[in-house]
């Protein structure tokens, strides 16, 4: 096989005929020349001897890409079509990971060039989202700027001195660090983010209620995304836990200047909208776990507005945890004493 396959990008190295040195073109014909050497057409140059031409590169190796062997020649520490990474830059050279996933093998950027692909993307940032980056920090939402460059709180730019600030950092929609800096290799993210599948447990009714629910008109609080999303107004959507913190997913009342209508905040960063509303019934029946036919109702059980609401609760948890028995139970009725101190007067008799 020659040096160059149709469809290539190619550029001259020295002058030939009326072209100058530099002209770039993609090679569309090769007329193999078993004497010499393959003479190569392009959509710029009509015949041209393969040595006077070089490959242009479609990438510049860099860290943090991922990058496929192609197996020019046969090693014992890379498999052909194996995917490795980029881990590390110590000038001039490129730090590439092995078969061993060891980190400690130099490769200049050319020989890499000369073999290895760079492997397809797997990755497209959506705006809204939370990414894992490379040393598993969980990062987002995801805001999308004008210039097409995202940016996502969890991870910062480096200054020049190698101090962070207090920026998000900013990535490309690859997930790799727009303009990357000495010390932020560990910021690429690499997955979207998985939240930690919540246990479920039997708690009596008895867990306290979320800030928030689907449905509820909140309003933005927080500067952490920038002064734009500051006092925006919108409605729940979604909540859900991960493994510390709940996540509040609301629908904006009107978009962002970019598009962005739907993003996802934590309970401190929003105030509920109080609605106009007739007051409340008072709450006349709770919901218990029975064992051995005695309830154990918690100490502060959730009191509900009716026994209608409460049976409907109780079958819902007995759907949910088959074999367990869940009572409601009723206010019938209520008393308080008071502790009064009353003075007796009587009439005695006494000596005269």
């Amino acid at each position: 096989m020659g040096k160059f396959k149709v469809g290539d990008k190619v550029r001259l190295t020295e002058q030939y005929g009326r072209w100058d040195v530099g002209t770039e073109g993609v090679v569309t014909e090769i007329a193999i020349d078993d004497v010499d050497d393959d003479l190569i057409y392009t959509d710029t140059v009509s015949g041209v001897y393969a040595r006077r031409l070089e490959l242009v590169p479609t990438w510049q190796p860099k860290v943090g890409d991922r990058v496929v062997w192609r197996e020019e020649f046969k090693s014992s520490l890379y498999t052909k079509g194996k995917t490795y990474e980029i881990k590390a830059f110590e000038h001039p050279n490129l730090i590439l990971t092995d078969d061993a996933d060891s980190p400690r093998h130099t490769w200049t950027a050319e020989t890499i060039l000369d073999n290895f692909d760079l492997a397809p993307a797997t990755l497209t940032i959506e705006a809204g989202k939370f990414y894992k980056t490379r040393d598993g920090r969980k990062v987002g939402p995801m805001d999308l700027h004008w210039d097409g460059i995202f940016d996502g709180d969890g991870a910062t730019i480096t200054l020049p001195d190698g101090s962070k600030s207090n920026n998000p950092q900013r990535y490309n929609d690859d997930g790799s660090v727009y303009e990357m800096r000495s010390g932020e290799e560990n910021d690429a993210l690499i997955a979207e983010w998985v939240d930690e599948p919540v246990v479920a447990t039997i708690a009596n009714d008895n867990a306290a209620p979320a800030k928030f629910k689907v449905g509820d008109r909140v309003r933005v609080t927080t500067r952490r995304f920038g002064d734009r999303q500051f006092g925006k107004t919108g409605v729940v959507i979604d909540d859900k836990y991960d493994s510390k913190t709940l996540t509040i997913e609301i629908k904006y009342d009107t978009p962002m200047y970019h598009g962005l209508s739907i993003n996802q905040y934590g309970e401190g960063d929003l105030e509920f909208i109080v609605p106009w509303a007739m007051p409340a019934p008072t709450p006349t029946a709770i919901v218990a776990l029975i064992e051995d036919g005695q309830p154990k109702p918690n100490t502060r059980p959730v009191a509900h507005v009716s026994q209608e609401a409460a049976t409907t609760e109780a079958s819902r948890l007995a759907l949910l945890h088959p074999g367990q028995e869940f009572g409601v139970f009723v206010l019938a009725g209520s008393k308080i004493a008071d502790v009064v101190e009353e003075v007796v007067k009587k009439t005695v008799l006494r000596a005269a």
